[in-house]
């Protein structure tokens, strides 16, 4: 999409000269410096633009059923409105996430409204837009902003996200804020006001998702360097270590309220991170485990890299192994694991390649930035490719970047023409790279379709389907939670088991498996108990009163990883002790008697 501006600056014509006419002395420069083609491709850009944030929109009209929202960005701020405060949840691991922008979604769920924190997460991707159209614009030129600005929001990854109520697109904003901030302290001269709004935009960051902490750590590793590239003769250690400790104490500063809140229920500032270190005491289980499968739930976990875990698990040989991250901008899939859970584009990979091209003789604050840029993407890559699982979102902090590198480049391989002399040679590279940018258009137009077709706004927006009848065609378990809403007390609770811990839109107390926390139901269940009244007594002292299960998944752990001793207490434990009253596209629900 975002190259059909792109292939109109090398398959347009002013006058009637044919393409890459021996009479033409440049034809890109020629090009480029012709008004009513620059009105042209603008029109086009805006036009295309325009065309994506509708379908964006189009998108986003529908009840939220992405996972993560209703995993937590949704549930967790809807239960702090019910409990009038923010609560602490031991069995949810991920209640102690800093939520700078999940908080934010509190305001339309106050007023009722779950679809617009989508769009609240959107504006983050429309903020981070106009930082590239306002950086690239004064760097060099206009075309190429809204060049960015079309390549940024195209990204296939950067569709999914705008269109679901994550908070991965405030987390990238803040962290390209912070970013251009330190551009604006080494232009000025190094005034330290610049360098402590960076900070500031830093610390929102980290406030938004730990993922901030790699953003912290590759900013003040680039902080010094800048200073002493800059400076040379003239640094002075007083001022670059009084600039780093700076930088990091305001970052840390604006984190600190998550922080405390932390440390106060977990005595952690950074729970669950580097917990088994910090408090190894929270998991010596002294029980004796039922079988090796709870002997593993009891052991810290442990996380296996990806080359071990792709060769074990995929059989994926091992020069295919080795081009992972190549693999990472060329090879993806949506709700698959095994293809990063979401797409990227090469074009991220291929153009940055040209902006370190010499094709004149550019300024040294531009060659700075360029370096400055590749340096933060390429050690944000590093760091979140060994150290966290290969998910794509994970690295949309580095995209903005990589975005500006991407205009460089483009603009160095229509600088590039001016320097063939041969004609036959240039049509050759001109048809090369109208190929590659037809490749780049491809990708996020045939990602679009797929979205709609996933989607389905127009079985919704227009009445075809109800909420509920939407929600339960992408969310099988939503007619389980419809029931527990409508025919359970007030004052019911309900245990999860193999739901995917989806419970946004259960409005009674829930509690769910909590595997190396507080709370482990499902370990006290086996192991906390002799007989089946010893499993009913442990659940009823929990409160709870209903057991919702994926019953295909539970009956699939119990036959794989329980003694057939086991399993007979817990076959005879439902038999005696539960009555089934709801079953749908194999999830069940169990009330307990006595």
């Amino acid at each position: 999409m975002e190259a059909f501006c792109s292939m109109a600056l090398l398959s347009g014509s002013s006058g009637q000269q044919p393409f890459l006419s021996a009479q033409t002395s440049s034809f890109c420069s020629a090009r480029l410096s012709d008004g009513r083609m620059r009105r042209y491709l603008t029109i086009v850009q805006i036009f295309l633009l325009a065309g994506l944030v509708i379908c964006i929109i189009l998108l986003s009209l529908v009840p939220p059923v992405s996972r993560d929202a209703l995993i937590h960005h949704l549930t967790l701020p809807k239960l702090y409105l019910k409990y009038g405060i923010m609560h602490e949840f031991p069995f949810m691991f991920f209640s102690y996430f800093p939520m700078n922008v999940t908080l934010l979604y509190m305001i339309p769920l106050a007023a009722g409204n779950d679809i617009a924190p989508k769009f609240i997460h959107f504006s983050f991707a429309l903020l981070t837009a106009c930082m590239i159209y306002r950086y690239l614009k004064r760097r060099i030129g206009a075309g190429y902003a809204l060049f960015g600005v079309l390549l940024f929001l195209s990204v296939p990854v950067i569709i999914r996200l705008s269109i679901t109520a994550y908070v991965d697109l405030g987390l990238t904003c803040f962290a390209f804020a912070s970013l251009l901030f330190i551009f604006r302290w080494a232009d000025d001269d190094f005034r330290f006001r610049y360098l402590a709004i960076s900070a500031i935009f830093c610390g929102l960051s980290l406030g938004t998702k730990y993922s901030g902490l790699v953003v912290l750590f590759v900013l003040s590793a680039i902080v010094p360097l800048i200073y002493l590239r800059c400076k040379k003769a003239e640094a002075r250690l007083s001022v670059l270590f009084r600039n780093t400790i700076g930088f990091v104490s305001i970052s840390l500063l604006c984190f600190s309220p998550w922080m405390a809140r932390n440390y106060i229920w977990k005595e952690n500032p950074v729970y669950p991170l580097f917990d088994h270190h910090l408090h190894p005491g929270r998991y010596d289980f002294s029980h004796k485990p039922d079988s090796p499968f709870e002997a593993f739930r009891a052991m810290p976990e442990r996380k296996v890299n990806h080359f071990v875990y792709r060769y074990l698990e995929y059989k994926e040989p091992t020069w295919y192994i080795l081009l992972l991250p190549l693999r990472l901008f060329f090879q993806g899939k949506d709700f698959v694991p095994h293809d990063f859970d979401g797409k990227l584009s090469p074009a991220l990979l291929i153009l940055p390649c040209f902006a370190f091209f010499r094709t004149s003789k550019s300024d040294t604050c531009i060659r700075r930035e360029k370096s400055i840029l590749l340096a933060f993407s390429v050690l944000f890559f590093m760091i979140v490719f060994f150290t966290t699982s290969l998910r794509v979102r994970y690295f949309t902090p580095m995209i903005p970047g990589l975005v500006l590198l991407c205009a460089f480049g483009l603009k160095n391989i229509f600088q590039l023409f001016t320097t063939i002399s041969s004609v036959s040679h240039r049509n050759i590279c001109a048809g090369a790279v109208i190929g590659m940018l037809l490749f780049f258009a491809v990708i996020p137009i045939r990602y679009l379709i797929e979205q709609f077709y996933y989607v389905k706004p127009f079985d919704y927006l227009p009445g075809k389907q109800s909420r509920d009848d939407y929600i339960s065609s992408l969310r099988p378990e939503y007619p389980a939670i419809r029931y527990i809403n409508e025919h359970t007390s007030a004052d019911s609770k309900i245990f999860f088991l193999f739901i995917g811990n989806r419970t946004y839109y259960c409005d009674r107390e829930f509690i769910f498996e909590a595997r190396n926390y507080e709370g482990n139901t499902l370990r006290l269940l086996l192991e906390g108990s002799e007989n089946s009244v010893q499993m009913l007594t442990a659940l009823k002292e929990k409160q709870i009163s209903h057991i919702f299960l994926n019953y295909p998944m539970f009956l699939k752990w119990s036959n794989e990883s329980l003694r057939p001793g086991t399993q007979k207490r817990l076959s005879y434990f439902f038999r005696r002790h539960c009555k089934e009253v709801f079953s749908e596209n194999g999830y069940d629900i169990w009330e307990l008697t006595h």
